[in-house]
């Protein structure tokens, strides 16, 4: 996965945490975000964030926040304990 994120320059992954045993440990978790309705096409109700680089950490913060006030209504995004939201 890490080199796949390097190779084509990805800074910010949305993941389902369990569907993947090692993600990489320089990745930072920045939140989750919840669905709140009935499932269509999602195969989860719950999607993690991750910051690839910890130089764009807080750049992604902000973009991550700005972001958030356009989620519809029922969809909630939890900032991890280690990030403010």
């Amino acid at each position: 996965m890490k080199q796949l994120v390097e190779k084509k320059n990805i800074d910010l992954v949305m993941i389902y945490r369990d569907w993947f045993r090692d993600i990489p440990e320089s990745w930072v978790r920045v939140g989750d975000m919840h669905l709140g309705k009935m499932k269509i096409t999602p195969a989860r109700s719950v999607v993690g964030f991750y910051v690839t680089d910890p130089a764009v950490l807080e750049d992604t913060l902000l973009k991550l926040k700005e972001f958030t006030r356009t989620l519809p209504e029922g969809v909630d995004f939890v900032f991890a304990r280690n990030n403010s939201g």
